[in-house]
């Protein structure tokens, strides 16, 4: 299944959520390399980590395409003020999730990931809930779920966040829906 109309730029008041682009692979590169030990414990492809430069840059064309095609959408997290790289936030349409619901072409997960530094100041909750909105209003989907993840508090201690089914009803009922962003679908992601 592909998403409906993929979104290339969501803004909220302290985030930007868009594709990364390729002259950013030394910036991802770094973040996950300053993260390994805080991602390794809950992701299994940092297990891979670090990569080489080349593998990494076709990593990042791959997930373009992907993102142009509507198969998968991974949305590089940046705070709107400096621009700087947070994490990443990612919605997709599997097999896994279509199969448990009575609509499986309409059914999408989110994955994320963040800077262990940013743990814990809600720009998760924020990123999710940004990416469910234009997943509900803009992209078709009326069944969501995020894998069961962990994050730490500010003082290091393990948290299980954000681990949720959501439909239509569900969806229209909760604060993503009235999350004021701008969501544009153009390619642009400056």
């Amino acid at each position: 299944m592909k998403l409906e109309r993929p979104i290339y730029r969501i803004e909220t008041e302290r985030l930007v959520l868009r594709p990364w682009r390729e002259d950013e692979v030394e910036v991802l590169s770094a973040l996950i390399l300053a993260n390994l030990e805080h991602l390794r414990r809950w992701l299994p492809w940092a297990n891979y980590e670090p990569e080489p430069r080349d593998e990494k840059l076709d990593r990042i064309r791959r997930s373009l395409v992907n993102f142009k095609n509507g198969e998968k959408c991974a949305y590089g997290i940046y705070e709107s003020v400096n621009r700087r790289l947070l994490g990443c936030v990612g919605l997709e349409t599997t097999s896994d999730v279509a199969d448990r619901f009575a609509d499986p072409d309409r059914a999408g997960e989110i994955g994320y990931w963040l800077d262990e530094r940013s743990c814990g100041l809600g720009i998760m909750t924020v990123s999710v809930a940004a990416v469910t909105h234009v997943a509900f209003e803009a992209m078709g989907l009326c069944h969501l779920e995020t894998l069961p993840n962990h994050t730490s508090t500010p003082k290091g201690e393990p948290r299980d966040t954000m681990i949720w089914v959501m439909d239509e009803g569900g969806y229209k009922a909760s604060p993503a829906a009235a999350l004021t962003l701008l969501a544009t679908s153009e390619t642009e992601t400056s």
